[in-house]
């Protein structure tokens, strides 16, 4: 990637321009989430990441249920 001081700069002279609290705290958000991301993956087990790639591999004409079909199979332990 190669040296960001400049980019953070850029940034930071960017957000001195800002005068909007409620912006200002929306890109707190969104800076803090990318500072501290980490893979979704990276919590889950050995088994968990197994069964993952075979439902993400599984093929794409696979008999699945309609969401019809599935609402009526299963209508019966839904309240209301």
């Amino acid at each position: 990637m190669g040296n960001n001081t400049s980019l953070k700069e850029e940034i930071v002279k960017l957000l001195d321009t800002v005068e909007d609290e409620s912006v200002l705290y929306l890109l707190k958000e969104d800076i803090a989430f990318y500072a501290t991301a980490k893979d979704v993956t990276d919590s889950l087990t050995e088994a968990q990441y197994k069964e993952l790639e075979l439902l993400a591999n599984e093929p794409e004409d696979k008999e699945v249920a309609t969401l019809e079909e599935f609402q009526k199979q299963t209508s019966k332990w839904r309240i209301g």
